[in-house]
């Protein structure tokens, strides 16, 4: 099952669409002490702030030091790349949503 990822407005309204790779190796990677990844969920949905954001970058980071499976490691990376599409200083009021089946 695929995953959507959508940078959206506090009304749902989105502003940027994700269109890399599924990440669908990315949801069953197991990252000890995991806050945000572990809750990928194919078939619901995942709404984060600006400050889970954060979270969510640093263990996307460390899925890249410690993957060896190239497809996480281009899935993690495309979401970073993804995420960082909307600045910093851009996302008060924006939120990152996962969206499942």
């Amino acid at each position: 099952m695929a995953i959507s990822i959508e940078w959206q407005t506090e009304d749902g309204t989105t502003v940027l669409r994700y269109s890399g790779p599924d990440i669908d190796q990315l949801q069953q990677f197991e990252l000890p002490d995991s806050r945000c990844l572990e809750f990928l969920d194919p078939y619901g949905d995942l709404t984060l702030n600006r400050y889970q954001i954060s979270v969510l970058e640093q263990e996307l980071n460390q899925v890249l030091e410690v993957a060896t499976d190239s497809k996480v490691r281009d899935q993690a990376s495309a979401v970073l790349k993804f995420v960082a599409e909307l600045g910093v200083d851009d996302r008060t009021h924006q939120y990152l949503k996962f969206i499942g089946d």
